[in-house]
């Protein structure tokens, strides 16, 4: 079903909605999508993606349980800017 009917749908009184979208295997993951975030589900579909970051380990390290945060580095990160929404409770 289009993003458009599912709008119509909320039009029609729905408060929430639910979306079945497929995976990439035959399981499928259910969202919920309120009717105040309409605006920002467009905005996000409308997008493009972007090429996916890299990640450095530090090689001077020798034992896995000597890792800190700081031996990663997230290289050519180049996220969209945030979309912000209201939280429904």
């Amino acid at each position: 079903m289009e993003f458009n009917e599912f709008l119509k749908k909320a039009n029609e009184g729905y408060k929430l909605i639910p979306i079945i979208k497929e995976i990439e295997s035959f399981d499928r993951e259910a969202i919920d999508i309120y009717s105040n975030h309409f605006d920002q589900v467009n905005i996000q579909l409308k997008r493009r993606p972007k090429s996916l970051p890299k990640i450095k380990i530090n090689s001077s390290i020798d034992n896995i349980f000597k890792f800190t945060f700081n031996d990663f580095e997230l290289v050519d990160y180049d996220p969209h800017p945030a979309i912000k929404a209201a939280v429904s409770v």
